[in-house]
Parts: C-alpha cells; sequence; structure tokens
C-alpha cells in the first residue's frame, strides 16, 4: 500500500507489518509515523468490502401474538360450534353434553335417568340452581347417607329391631360429599324455614313444660299442643330445608331426586354402571 510522506508527498510503498509504526522517507530523511491499519483503505480492498458487507438488518415492526381461539365446543349431531356454556345446539336443538357451568367448571361425570339425577362422587355439578334451573349464587355442601330402604323392616321387630336398625345402618350406609348450587332465593328461602322451624320447636318444648304449672284441666292441652308443635315444627322443617333427597347410592354414583326438570333437561342420559 502506497503513502504520501507529509514533508515531500514522495509516495511510499509501505507492508502491512508497518502500520502504527515509525518509518524514514527515502526522499527527504524525514521520520513520520505510518498511520494505523484502520486508517488506511485500499480502493480494492474497499470494492471487495463494499461488495460483500450484508445488508443492514431490516427493520422489523413488532409481530402482535396470535389471537387466543375461543373455547368452543362442537355439536355431535350437526356439527355446529357452540359456546362452552351451551347446553343445547342452536341449529338442530341437540342436547350438549359435557357443558361448561357459569363458574368455569367443566360438567363431566352427571347424567339424567328419568327424572332423577346421577352423577359420580368426585363430579362437580354446576352453578346452576337445583330447584329452579336458574344461576347459582352460592354452594351448598352435603354430606349425603343411604342404605337399602329394606333395612327399615327391623323396626317390626319391637325395641331390639329399632337397635339393630341403628347399628346395620351404620355399618352398611354408603355416603357422598357433593355440593349443590343454589339461588338467592332459595338460600334465603331455605334460612327462613330453618328459623321458623327452630322457633317453633322452642315454643313447642316451652307449652309441654309450662303444662305442669297450668290447672290440671288444662295441662293436658298445653302437654298435647307443644308435642304437636315440636314435631309438626321439626317434620315440616326438615321437609322444606331439604334440597335434593338421595334414592341410591353406590361406591361410585349418587342417584338424586327433587332436580327442577329443566336442570335435567340439559344434561345426557345415564349411560349405566
Amino acid at each position: 500500500m502506497e503513502i504520501a510522506c507529509p514533508v515531500c508527498q514522495l509516495a511510499i510503498d509501505v507492508r502491512r507489518s508497518s502500520f502504527g509504526m515509525r518509518i524514514d522517507c527515502p526522499g527527504c530523511g524525514e521520520t513520520f509515523r505510518v498511520p494505523a491499519e484502520q486508517g488506511l483503505v485500499d480502493p480494492a480492498e474497499a470494492w471487495i468490502s463494499d461488495a460483500h458487507e450484508p445488508p443492514a438488518a431490516a427493520q422489523t415492526e413488532p409481530v402482535a401474538p396470535p389471537p387466543i381461539p375461543q373455547r368452543t365446543k362442537t355439536c355431535p349431531m350437526c356439527g355446529e360450534q357452540e359456546e362452552p356454556d351451551a347446553r343445547r345446539c342452536r341449529a338442530c336443538g341437540e342436547l350438549l353434553a359435557g357443558f361448561q357451568g357459569a363458574d368455569g367448571y367443566s360438567i363431566q361425570g352427571i347424567w339424567r335417568n328419568g327424572s332423577q339425577l346421577v352423577m359420580t362422587k368426585d363430579a362437580m355439578l354446576p352453578a346452576i340452581c337445583v330447584q329452579t334451573n336458574q344461576p347459582a349464587t352460592e354452594r351448598l355442601r352435603r354430606k349425603l347417607y343411604w342404605h337399602h330402604p329394606l333395612i327399615y323392616l327391623l323396626v317390626f321387630l319391637g325395641p331390639i329391631g329399632v337397635l339393630l336398625l341403628i347399628i346395620i345402618s351404620l355399618i352398611v350406609r354408603q355416603a357422598a360429599d357433593i355440593q349443590i348450587g343454589l339461588s338467592h332465593a332459595r338460600i334465603v328461602r331455605r334460612r327462613w324455614v330453618i328459623a321458623l322451624g327452630w322457633t317453633g320447636s322452642v315454643l313447642g318444648i316451652g307449652m309441654s313444660f309450662s303444662s305442669g304449672a297450668a290447672n290440671y284441666q288444662h295441662a293436658s292441652y298445653l302437654l298435647l299442643g307443644g308435642m304437636a308443635l315440636l314435631l309438626g315444627s321439626m317434620i315440616t322443617g326438615i321437609i322444606l330445608a331439604r334440597i335434593v333427597t338421595p334414592t341410591r347410592i353406590t361406591t361410585r354414583y349418587v342417584w338424586l331426586k327433587g332436580v327442577h326438570p329443566g336442570y335435567l333437561a340439559a344434561l345426557p342420559p345415564f349411560p349405566g354402571e
């Protein structure tokens, strides 16, 4: 590569090994420093460098993330796409199994069997009131027990039969722990029923005890009235506060009655055990 002497402007051929070093000009004898390599660019090298220089990175615009597909389900009858919480197909009216409840739970392990609801013990019922078929606002946890009704025949054996009934029922009974959806109106109604049942029971007990302090002529009326009020309040409260009743419980399934017909209509038929 040739460089010019800064004094006499004589063209001097220098090697790359001399870049950055001091040399003497052969014409005027002036000593000067050869510029470093980055300060010298050979025209041929410049042309080659420009020819092979990679193009500048293209400015890329930020790519928006792909839209999240909406979860849908397909009608098995006509293939129509429906919302996750749809119960019936809008196109053909087919009942859709496995719908999603309002609280996000996927409805699995729940069927209808005539006028009864069948569910597995670990299934989660949808956020729909089982009595009104309206959106549920609360879930009520219920511990259900069931044994074969023929065991009640032991009552006819007298006091010993009653004792055997209690012992055998505790041994052979099946249990299920479930959560039932209820609307706000049903929750309020149930609380009022329980409160009135307790109030009537307390009044019945009070009337029965007060019969001892009353006149002999009216004592029997107070006692009978108190006992009737006590038993009536207890029985009425238990019946009206009941939500669903188990008709059968096995090691895997639970059969319930007292469910709204519209609620059952949205469920698939029970395939059998």
